[in-house]
């Protein structure tokens, strides 16, 4: 079952952001893998400072702020982007959907269950869900895409 988001992206693709250094694939990719960490499919260590947890929660989860742009992940690198990982942007879409699938699935299963972030630590579904929402709508707005599905 094509999810809403991906079926908003398909349309449009041809998006061009309007800070960073993502082109559209990047940033469908970048979503997909985020979907992947927060499922379990790719196991991520902790490489923040574990003294700043509970304050960068405070900011990015439990607040009705949006991520602040131009927030860098930790696990890109800080001034080019990784090569794409399908030959085309229905590809890398078709993954994301997959992806999101997976994640609602794994959530479904495992809902007492906690997953690691490479910054904010070990995060509960709650948590993953909103973290989710909010990084999702950064990388539609970086893309001049509407947020409202």
């Amino acid at each position: 079952m094509q999810n809403l988001l991906v079926e908003h992206l398909r349309k449009k693709s041809a998006a061009q952001a309007l800070w960073g250094i993502m082109d559209f694939q990047n940033m469908v990719e970048h979503l997909a893998m985020f979907y992947q960490m927060a499922s379990s499919t790719l196991p991520i260590k902790f490489t923040g400072d574990e003294s700043k947890i509970e304050a960068i929660k405070r900011i990015i989860i439990h607040s009705a702020r949006p991520m602040p742009k131009g927030i860098k992940s930790p696990l890109l690198p800080e001034d080019k982007t990784i090569d794409h990982l399908f030959e085309s942007v229905d590809e890398a879409l078709n993954h994301l959907d997959n992806c999101i699938n997976n994640f609602n699935q794994y959530w479904l299963q495992n809902a007492d269950s906690k997953l690691m972030h490479p910054t904010l630590g070990l995060l509960n579904k709650h948590e993953w869900q909103v973290l989710q929402q909010k990084h999702t709508d950064y990388h539609l707005n970086q893309f001049n895409i509407s947020t409202k599905l």
